[in-house]
């Protein structure tokens, strides 16, 4: 071998060529890395040898010439070998410019391996993109895996961490090359809410029964397991079943109840379809369990009518004597009017419907709320019979001699035949005789049976009217010799979007022919919104459980709102303003009309949510007066999903005059009926001025926010002067016992301490009488005002603390003596009621409020004579009841 010369000895490598060797994938291809190898070492060869195959890891073997297989693995955690130091020079020798490779195991970039934990040594490379999810890389693994699993049951684990559905690869940091563990997990966890509104969490396998989660619980909390009920979705789960046969999903909702020694478990459904279940004793009277119900539900027991097998429960009886066993349901009707009472209808069939009734109501009318809430036919209802004479439809309940719990039969009545037109698709058209009484369901059984189209499969339609089943020719106004169109129900599916309040969004797909509520319930398995808090929309239409998808013309992709219902007696209805804007707003049948035309102004930003609050506490002191004017929604008969329209009357406009400081002068056009605030919203516009600094006040007197311009005689052209506030200081009101409202000025910053102080020092009433209220939330001194949320304008209640208690004052109602029109001089009569006699000096005349007293509810006397009378600190008290 020739001696290499200086020359030689002096230059430097500055190629490398790499030669794969020995796998069928990379065998026979060259790599040639071009770089000064002077001071680079094997681990940067490995570096370029990683990325020319394009693998995340591999084992290596590399050979130089007359030099022994250096072997490396390459992972996540880096290069792993005995000689990654060696300079490149030293390793090649000076004469070799190459080496050989062996790539004896690699895994692509962007691919990872799926380690089956029950069979070791099976595997599966799949690739995983970096905004792909967990979800999505459990579903490529589902056909790959030979064994009967749900994509629910398969858990994926990287270095001992569960990976969860919603991260992407990106998230959690996945390159590639990484092994990921595939476990079988057949783990439920469960919630179970006892009747002390205790959550106990336990966690079980599938396969487990229900006597097993009882034995938990057992040992949990020491409930004797054969004492236990636990009840899912209104129905109680059976010992022997497994969590699957039971379809319990993960984190469901269980209710445990405890079985009394002697106790059965009975059902109480609500007039809403929402089922309850209580132990109680056999031995238990039928106002025990009233008791019970009003423990649980907020229903007084004098509002509860309980039926049974068609009988309305007595409350002196008991369960026993009534023979009701395990399991039974009792149905809870709930009374609306304290002078009603319950009436039973058996209808031809035996059907037999107990309703609410007055003595004023008309047996048409009475047919109407039998048909409407039971859908029992309405030619069945023609006549009725009780104690065997027929009653005229046209007289009321009190003109025979019905009491609660009588029983009427529903009698029915032969109707003339004629015939209707109906027209078939493709053109077709056919007659049918039929009654005018006839329902739409016995109109679809005749097509069927003349032209063999299933009735689930019918769409009858009149005047572009979708005809309802359950109701009648009579009721659409379909006349003999009419037609009626048929069309077939679309077959196939539809993927519709569910928005949630949050405005969250659920793609689901259902068959056009699917129920309403079998869209919901697949919302509770997803939200765990109980089917019956739910209210569904769309175009502005309630979608009502019994109807179908397509009875609403749902199209694919098309959105239905999700509302949930806040109260357990609400409903759903529409309002729909002049401007055409269509409102949804849960409502109580005690809702008043006036409170349904403010929650649209607060919608639509006419007023604030704190006005729409001071005026619902003016209209219910309204209604404690007996003030009439406000009708209700169940005044008119409103029912779910009905649709209101809201016109605004026209009110006459004028000018108000502002008068600014530095006596400049603004002018405003307004209603006599807008409220302070509006007026502020306009100077703060005109001016800058924030509405907090801004204090209005006319004819001396300070004008609060929520009330309006009415309310302090102000007329067109007169003047308000306005005071500006310092910067960080709000107007708010006291409400003090006697009626009257007064003005402070305060920092937000100011303790609940200071504001009691200036109370002390403008009524003399000391601050640790004082007892402060907001919104039914009392102000507790060491806070400041801030902290309670307190905004300008807001107004505060001050009620005195009672000797040796904290509670309010007795609400008393005497007159406003700080004004003169109060005053009057009357004569005194020796002879009047004890508690109308005056005496000379002062006498302060007012409403007793004190049920208790013999003076409740007429006007007395208070008798101050010739002594100091404070009218703001001063109490004037009944002259009986003191």
């Amino acid at each position: 071998m020739e001696t290499p010369t200086l020359e030689e000895q002096n230059q430097t490598l500055n190629h490398l060529n790499v030669v794969f060797v020995g796998n069928e994938a990379f065998a026979g291809k060259k790599m040639t890395i071009q770089d000064n190898f002077e001071q680079k070492t094997i681990e940067y060869v490995i570096q370029k040898t990683m990325e020319f195959i394009g693998a995340a890891t591999s084992e290596l073997s590399f050979v130089a010439e007359y030099q022994t297989a250096m072997k490396f693995k390459v992972d996540k955690k880096g290069v792993q070998g005995d000689d990654l130091n060696k300079g490149i020079e030293a390793l090649t020798g000076f004469m070799s410019s190459g080496l050989s490779c062996c790539v004896e195991r690699s895994m692509p970039v962007g691919v990872v391996r799926i380690q089956m934990k029950e069979k070791e040594g099976q595997y599966f490379d799949i690739p995983f993109g970096k905004q792909e999810t967990i979800l999505d890389l459990k579903k490529k693994i589902l056909p790959l895996i030979s064994q009967d699993y749900t994509i629910e049951e398969i858990m994926l684990k990287l270095d001992d961490c569960i990976l969860l559905n919603d991260k992407t690869a990106e998230q959690i940091n996945i390159q590639g090359g990484e092994e990921f563990i595939l476990q079988r997990d057949i783990s439920l966890r469960l919630q179970i809410h006892t009747q002390q509104n205790k959550i106990i969490e336990i966690e079980l396998e599938k396969t487990d029964t229900i006597s097993a989660i009882k034995q938990k619980i057992e040992e949990k909390e020491n409930f004797p397991s054969d004492h236990q009920r636990l009840i899912y979705q209104g129905k109680q789960l059976e010992d022997s079943k497994t969590i699957q046969e039971c379809a319990l999903p993960e984190k469901a909702i269980l209710k445990l109840t405890i079985r009394l020694p002697n106790g059965i478990l009975i059902s109480i459904k609500k007039p809403s379809g929402k089922i309850i279940q209580l132990d109680i004793e056999k031995s238990s009277k039928i106002e025990q369990l009233k008791q019970k119900i009003e423990d649980l539900e907020d229903v007084p027991t004098e509002k509860q009518w309980l039926i049974y097998n068609s009988h309305e429960l007595e409350d002196q009886h008991t369960i026993e004597e009534y023979n009701i066993p395990e399991e039974s349901v009792i149905h809870l009707s709930v009374k609306r009017h304290m002078d009603s009472m319950l009436v039973f209808f058996e209808s031809v069939s035996g059907k037999t419907v107990g309703l609410e009734v007055q003595n004023e109501d008309t047996m048409d009318s009475i047919r109407s709320r039998i048909e409407k809430q039971e859908g029992i036919r309405i030619n069945q209802q023609i006549q009725h019979q009780f104690e065997g004479q027929k009653i005229d439809s046209k007289k009321k309940i009190s003109d025979y001699k019905i009491s609660q719990g009588s029983q009427l039969h529903l009698i029915q009545q032969h109707h003339p035949l004629g015939r209707i037109n109906i027209t078939l698709p493709k053109g077709k058209s056919i007659y049918l005789s039929v009654e005018l009484s006839s329902t739409i369901s016995d109109i679809k059984k005749k097509i069927e049976q003349s032209e063999n189209y299933q009735q689930k499969d019918q769409y009858l339609t009149f005047n572009e009217i979708k005809l309802e089943d359950n109701r009648t020719l009579q009721d659409y106004k379909i006349k003999f010799r009419d037609t009626i169109c048929l069309q077939l129900i679309p077959l196939g599916n539809v993927n519709i979007i569910i928005r949630t309040q949050k405005q969250k969004m659920i793609e689901l797909e259902f068959a056009k022919t699917e129920l309403v509520e079998d869209v919901k319930l697949k919302i509770e398995e997803i939200e765990s919104i109980p089917t019956e808090q739910q209210f569904l929309i769309f175009n502005n239409h309630l979608l009502e459980d019994g109807m179908r998808l397509y009875n609403y013309n749902i199209q694919e992709q098309s959105v239905v709102q999700l509302e949930v219902k806040q109260q357990e007696s609400g409903m759903l209805i529409f309002v729909e303003t002049s401007k055409g804007k269509i409102y949804s707003l849960e409502v109580q049948c005690s809702d008043s009309i006036t409170s349904i035309r403010k929650r649209i102004e607060v919608i639509e930003g006419t007023i604030s949510e704190t006005e729409y609050q001071q005026q619902t506490e003016r209209e219910s002191e309204s209604k404690k007066n007996n003030n009439n004017n406000n009708k209700t929604l169940q005044d008119y008969n409103i029912q779910q999903g009905s649709t209101l329209h809201l016109d605004y009357q026209c009110k006459p406009l004028g000018k108000i005059n502002i008068g600014l400081p530095k006596e400049k002068q603004i002018s405003f056009v307004v209603e006599i009926s807008d409220s302070v605030i509006s007026v502020k919203k306009k100077i703060q516009e005109e001016t800058g001025i924030q509405e907090k600094q801004q204090c209005l006040s006319f004819q001396e007197q300070e004008l609060e926010n929520e009330k309006q311009l009415s309310e302090y005689n102000v007329k067109f052209n007169d003047t308000l002067k306005l005071t500006v506030l310092p910067a960080g200081v709000i107007q708010i009101f006291v409400k003090i016992p006697n009626g009257k409202t007064l003005p402070f000025e305060i920092d937000s910053d100011d303790t609940v301490d200071n504001l009691k102080l200036n109370i002390q020092e403008k009524t003399k009433i000391f601050s640790d009488k004082q007892r402060l209220v907001i919104s039914g939330k009392q102000l507790e001194d060491g806070h400041t005002i801030s902290e309670y949320d307190i905004k300008h304008g807001s107004t505060v209640d001050l009620e005195l603390r009672l000797p040796g208690g904290v509670g309010p004052t007795p609400s008393k109602q005497f007159v406003n003596v700080t004004g003169n029109q109060t005053l009057k001089v009357i004569r005194s009569d020796s002879t009047a009621a004890k508690w109308r006699q005056a005496e000379a000096g002062l006498s302060i005349e007012g409403l007793c409020q004190n049920e208790q007293c013999e003076a409740f509810g007429k006007m007395v006397i208070f008798k101050a004579g010739f002594t100091d009378f404070d009218s703001i600190s001063d109490e004037a008290t009944c002259p009986i009841c003191q």
